[in-house]
């Protein structure tokens, strides 16, 4: 009985350990981080003075210690002065990221033509696909 018990505490300790995360998207953004973004504004080709998208590359890499393994979305925001969107594109982007994994991701947010993208800022959100 005894080696019974010690037996199935052991399989749940180890079943424990191995087990991949579900996480929810707060613990999803905390695990993910941003690495080598570069920005490419996009001008309108009817009047180059005017821009009309961004063009972003950047790498997601899980800097937690366990796999994420369901999907989830990356939406890259850019916000005006006043925090409202701009333009905003999204990716989704399947599970299966060890720790340390990395992936390359490349977004084109369009958005009504600006002269200039002074006064802009990005806001990124990662987001469990349900």
């Amino acid at each position: 009985m005894v080696v019974r018990m010690l037996l199935a505490i052991a399989l749940v300790l180890c079943g424990c350990a191995s087990n991949p995360m579900d996480p929810d998207n707060r613990e999803l953004s905390n695990m993910l981080s941003l690495s080598n973004r570069v920005k490419r504004p996009i001008q309108d080709p009817a009047d180059p003075s005017q821009i009309i998208a961004l063009q972003v590359e950047v790498d997601i890499i899980n800097v937690g210690d366990l796999t994420i393994t369901v999907p989830f979305t990356i939406t890259w925001s850019l916000l005006d002065g006043q925090g409202k969107i701009y333009g905003s594109a999204s990716r989704r982007l399947e599970g299966n990221m060890a720790p340390g994994a990395k992936r390359h991701v490349s977004l084109t947010l369009n958005f009504p033509a600006t002269p200039s993208l002074e006064g802009f800022s990005d806001a990124v959100t990662f987001d469990l696909v349900t």
